[in-house]
């Protein structure tokens, strides 16, 4: 998958493959507020993968989240 490709090459993959979770992290601190950036990042690289038709599907409001809604709607 292309969009896989991109987001490893910049170093957003680990965001939207929960391997980098803002679970332990508070939103307002310098970790935080680097997770809410790069998440920011990744979902702006995801969003153009999909067709403008599909995008009345895809609700999610996290990297991680829109990552699955990808999987569902192309590996399905």
């Amino acid at each position: 998958m292309l969009i896989y490709a991109t987001l490893t090459c910049k170093s957003l993959v680990e965001v939207a493959t929960e391997e980098l979770s803002m679970l332990a992290t508070r939103p307002n601190s310098t970790a935080g507020k680097a997770w809410n950036h790069k998440n920011a990042k990744a979902c702006a690289e995801m969003i153009p993968a999909v067709e403008t038709d599909q995008l009345a599907y895809m609700s999610a409001k996290t990297a991680t989240k829109f990552w699955t809604e990808l999987e569902h709607v192309y590996c399905a």
